[in-house]
């Protein structure tokens, strides 16, 4: 095995130090994983030079609300609830124009929020990460085993307000607002929990082109609160 130079050694001590002092919510991978990681790219080198070093961290996120568009949530073929999306219509007053015919407040359902997570990722390493991108949302039960996978829609970079393209230079730190597709009812997959205010850890899973996957647990996320009218 190649030895490590003492400037690689104690930047991995030090990056060690500081992984070891976070919360549960930061992940983090240095070269020298390669040897035992199946997800580490070709040419990944244990204690090697000019890699990259990707860490993640949670900021926050919710759950969504698709209680007045269940047709937007994830939800899998014959699942069910104990109260159909449907069946609390009558909870909510149907939208009629004010006496002068204004109809401004008629928009768009009130309970229908995209779920959202925001992310950041910094490169402690000494070269571009590429490729970088969101392999798996995975919604997780109390033992931490995964009960459903999420669809990504968009990793939109908060700085720019456009896509991701994947790629963050050494050094450089990136914020990204995950715009992804929550439980239509979480009770579905978490039987434990309530449709109208449940929450959950989701397991985010990072891949990228020159470096081994990054894992990272958030904090518990929630159904967002209803509207009601």
């Amino acid at each position: 095995m190649k030895s490590m130079t003492k400037r690689t050694m104690k930047r991995a001590i030090a990056g060690f130090a500081i992984c070891a002092m976070a919360s549960m919510t930061t992940a983090c991978l240095f070269p020298g994983g390669g040897e035992t990681d199946p997800t580490a790219p070709p040419g990944w080198e244990v204690g090697g030079d000019n890699q990259p070093a990707i860490e993640a961290i949670f900021v926050g996120g919710h759950l969504g609300n698709y209680l007045d568009c269940p047709d937007d949530g994830y939800s899998e073929p014959g699942g069910s609830s104990d109260e159909p999306s449907s069946s609390r219509d009558a909870d909510f007053a149907a939208c009629e124009p004010s006496e002068d015919g204004d109809e401004s407040n008629c928009g768009g359902p009130l309970n229908c929020e995209q779920a959202q997570i925001t992310i950041k990722l910094v490169n402690n390493g000494d070269a571009k990460a590429l490729g970088l991108s969101i392999e798996r949302i995975a919604l997780t039960d109390a033992n931490g085993a995964v009960v459903a996978t999420l669809p990504l829609i968009a990793a939109i970079d908060t700085a720019s307000g456009e896509a991701f393209d994947g790629e963050l230079a050494a050094g450089a730190e990136v914020t990204l607002r995950l715009d992804y597709q929550g439980p239509t009812d979480i009770e579905q997959f978490l039987p434990s929990q309530s449709r109208w205010d449940g929450s959950a850890i989701l397991e985010l899973t990072f891949g990228a082109d020159n470096h081994p996957n990054v894992v990272i647990e958030t904090k518990a996320v929630s159904v967002l609160p209803s509207v009601v009218t």
